[in-house]
């Protein structure tokens, strides 16, 4: 019975988001001047009426849309991260390389005895008994 109430619940909030944005774009093409603002807006009405009268009219509409939200998310995460790493990470790389930067040092140096790196302590060794 929670189930049912939540699944109402969440098909009243679908229709109702979708009504939104049926209407912000019907009102977008409107002032365009474009044709399609009339279904846009029919389309807002009948989420916006089946959202409040009858929700589970919206349940097919529902489940292909998240559906179809998953793969555009999927597809999205890879093509968005692609283009960070090419346009961001690859030349910050490259520039690094080309004036010689090693931020890691990982450099080999045929002179050195070790690679040992001396670190300072950061404060009383009491610190590690409470981390928070």
């Amino acid at each position: 019975m929670e189930q049912d109430r939540n699944n109402d619940k969440k098909l009243r909030n679908f229709g109702l988001v979708m009504a939104i944005g049926c209407g912000i774009l019907g009102g977008i093409f409107l002032l365009k001047g474009f044709y399609a603002w009339r279904y846009l807006f029919a389309a807002g009405g009948f989420f916006l009426i089946s959202g409040l009268i009858f929700p589970l009219i919206l349940m097919p509409i529902e489940w292909i849309w998240m559906k179809v939200a998953h793969v555009l998310g999927i597809f999205m995460t890879y093509v968005l991260l692609t283009i960070t790493y090419y346009i961001l990470v690859t030349p910050l790389g490259l520039i690094m390389r080309l004036f010689g930067n090693d931020p890691m040092k990982r450099r080999f140096k045929r002179d050195e005895e070790s690679y040992w790196v001396e670190v300072d302590p950061e404060g009383p060794t009491s610190r590690y008994d409470k981390p928070y």
